[in-house]
Formats: C-alpha cells, sequence, structure tokens
C-alpha cells in the first residue's frame, strides 16, 4: 500500500524515504514538517494557496515562506497520484515527484450514510448532512438533534463537548433554545504556531480596522531564536472592539488564547492596551499589534 492516513504513518516500524502529503490542512502541516525535521524528503501539494487555511494574504505569505524553507510545497493546483516503479508518483500541474508513501490529509466527512436519514423525511445537504439550526443544533422540523463531528461544523473535540451540552439541554427541553457560541480558535501546532480567532479575513466587514506586528524584531522572540512570523488583528471600525486575528507566530497558541478572550468579551482596542504586558514577553508583540490597529498603519 502506498497511500497512507495519519494513524497508519503513526504504526509504521520504519519511516519512508521520501513522502507526498496531500493538503496542507492544520494535519498536514504539523506532519510534514515534523516529519521532514526526522530526515524524511517531504513534498506536500494544497490546491489553495495557504498553509493550515490561512486566508489573510500577508500572513499566508510569511506562513509559506517559513515552511517552504523545511519542505517542499506546491500550490494552487489540484494533485493527483499514479503508480510510479516501486511507489507512487504525485503530481500537480507540471510538477512531478516520485515518492515512497502518499500521506492523505484532506480532512474528514461526518459517516452518516448508513442512518438513512432521508428515510424520516429528513432535508440532507449536498454533503448528506441533516439541515439543522446552528444555534439549537435541531433538525430543521424534527425532534432530532446533531452534535460533535456528525454537523460537519468545527470537528474539534472542545467544539463537540460544547455540542453536546448544547444538543443535550434542548433534546429533553420543552423548547430548544439559542446558544451564543464561543469564540472559534483554530490552530496548527507546527512551528511556529498557525492560529486564527474569531472573524477570517475574507469575512470582515467593510472599513475593518487592522493592524500588525512582525516577529523578526521583537525582542523576546529575538532571544527565543523564533523570530519570524506575523500576527494580524481586525477590529469594528465604529467601535474598534476586536474581531478577529490570523497569525503564523511564536507561542501562537497562547496569544491566540489571548485575543479570543478579548473577542469574547467584546472588548475594544483601547481597552485592551490598558490591560499589563509585562517586559520582556512575547506577548509585547500583541500589545504592538494593538498600537497598529489604533493608529490605522502597520507596525514595522
Amino acid at each position: 500500500r502506498f497511500i497512507l492516513t495519519t494513524n497508519e504513518l503513526f504504526e509504521m516500524e520504519e519511516l519512508p524515504k521520501t513522502l507526498g502529503v496531500l493538503g496542507l490542512g492544520a494535519i498536514g502541516a504539523e506532519m510534514a514538517q515534523a516529519l521532514s525535521r526526522l530526515g524524511v524528503d517531504v513534498v506536500a501539494a494544497e490546491r489553495g494557496q495557504s498553509v493550515a487555511g490561512l486566508r489573510d494574504p500577508a500572513v499566508a505569505d510569511c506562513a509559506n515562506e517559513i515552511f517552504a524553507k523545511e519542505f517542499t510545497i506546491w500550490k494552487g493546483k489540484t494533485a493527483s497520484i499514479a503508480a510510479h516503479n516501486a511507489g507512487v508518483e504525485l503530481r500537480s500541474g507540471d510538477r512531478v515527484k516520485p515518492v515512497d508513501k502518499v500521506l492523505v490529509s484532506l480532512g474528514r466527512r461526518p459517516s452518516l450514510k448508513s442512518l438513512q436519514l432521508e428515510n424520516a423525511g429528513v432535508k440532507l445537504d449536498e454533503r448528506g448532512i441533516p439541515i439543522y439550526d446552528l444555534g439549537t443544533l435541531q433538525v430543521i422540523g424534527h425532534p432530532i438533534f446533531i452534535a460533535g463531528d456528525a454537523d460537519g461544523q468545527r470537528p474539534i473535540l472542545h467544539e463537540a463537548a460544547d455540542d453536546g451540552r448544547i444538543a443535550g439541554f434542548n433534546s429533553v427541553a420543552q423548547r430548544a433554545k439559542t446558544f451564543r457560541r464561543k469564540t472559534s480558535l483554530a490552530i496548527a501546532f507546527c512551528e511556529p504556531n498557525i492560529a486564527l480567532v474569531g472573524t477570517g479575513y475574507e469575512e470582515l466587514p467593510p472599513g475593518s480596522l487592522q493592524g500588525e506586528v512582525s516577529f523578526a524584531n521583537q525582542g523576546r522572540s529575538k532571544i527565543l531564536g523564533e523570530n519570524r512570523g506575523l500576527l494580524r488583528l481586525y477590529a469594528e471600525p465604529r467601535n474598534g472592539r476586536l474581531i478577529g486575528a490570523e497569525m503564523v507566530a511564536p507561542r501562537g497558541e497562547h496569544l491566540a488564547h489571548h485575543i479570543a478572550w478579548l473577542i469574547q468579551q467584546a472588548v475594544s482596542v483601547d481597552d485592551a492596551l490598558r490591560l499589563p504586558f509585562y517586559h520582556p514577553t512575547v506577548e509585547e508583540g500583541l500589545r504592538t499589534a494593538l498600537k497598529s490597529v489604533r493608529l490605522g498603519r502597520a507596525a514595522k
């Protein structure tokens, strides 16, 4: 077998010398970098233009530049595979590379077909998922509730746990309640971390305030030898309330949580700048980005 899932890769007694990775989402990026650092010659094919779902062009370009120094990245074309001698050939546009194995990291789909929900009159979308209310998690027109990976929205453990609470509550309530969801977080545990928080770049309202900080010259990041990356912040144009962020950054998993908490509490840029920032820390980079939003220009 030349096609691997992540679980099958973990079970291998010996790593392949060359590996193709289909898809550079969070798992694909993490595995490609880890295996490259273990000495595997990795080429990763992504039909989009960015690593780990980044949408802000500046952050995506920064991440592509960082990770391209560790393994080969093919972007912008749908990849295909074909048998080749004792291995497999990875193709993307006019680019071709023979590899020993291919790791398929293209996400997963809810496995609902065996339930035959359509026989109960449940309307399904084009992916075979029931049409349901995002706030109550109730399948439209039926006393059925959907939660976790089955809903195809946020297939992450902490989100599934919240789904379970909402669906469980509403399934025994006389009337289903609409719940406000927590600020969204998506983190890829590569190095540096990649994170998306709150409102994404492509969903920003017109006139949104934006600011950034580069970690190339950020004090603590330089001390750590991790001075690479970019954080971009987004805020409401009317009141300066923080609404989102994208980053490829050292200690990004922590920065992402701080920003998510600020967004959840509807904190403005000015109010966030009144909070304490210890010196020297990576979090000082967040303060620089906040100042950049307030000044309406990109920080150098």
